[in-house]
């Protein structure tokens, strides 16, 4: 096997022309196309480190959020608690109030009652008493001599 000359340089002058034209019009482009991928793929890593920091943000924040809200809704129990026990007291001391009023109004009328009573008791006394006592001394002088003075009696 021998090597020619003349085909060694018509090698080279070939690879130099290849070179030459790779390095023209292949090289450029091929190399900017790889720096832009690493451009991009450094995106990438930086845009998923900037995306987990936001993810911990926002979790941070929720959770402060959620804090501050929870407080609020404690603060707002505790003062619907307040209020409610405050209405609770104003019905219960209005329903004493009602409550003592009826009374009042209940001895009122049954002092009133009472005493119509008592005045009707007498007045029927009275009356039955006079009907029986004339009847008994319609019947008997003496006895009516003695009721009467009986009667005078007790007047002085």
């Amino acid at each position: 096997m021998e090597i020619s000359l003349s085909s060694l340089a018509a090698q080279i002058i070939n690879f130099i022309i290849m070179f030459w034209i790779f390095s023209k019009f292949a090289a450029k482009p091929i190399s900017k196309q790889i720096e832009n991928r690493r451009k991009l793929i450094d995106k990438i890593k930086r845009a998923d480190e900037l995306y987990k920091e936001k993810i911990q943000e926002a979790e941070q924040k929720a959770e402060t959020i959620i804090s501050e809200w929870m407080k609020k809704k404690e603060s707002i129990i505790t003062e619907w608690e307040s209020l409610a026990l405050k209405k609770q007291i104003e019905i219960i001391n209005e329903a004493n109030e009602k409550a003592k009023k009826i009374n009042i109004d209940a001895n009122k009328s049954a002092e009133t009652i009472k005493l119509n009573l008592e005045k009707n008791f007498i007045d029927s006394v009275k009356t039955t008493s006079k009907i029986v006592v004339k009847k008994l001394l319609q019947k008997d002088i003496q006895l009516q001599k003695e009721y009467l003075d009986e009667i005078v009696k007790n007047s002085v």
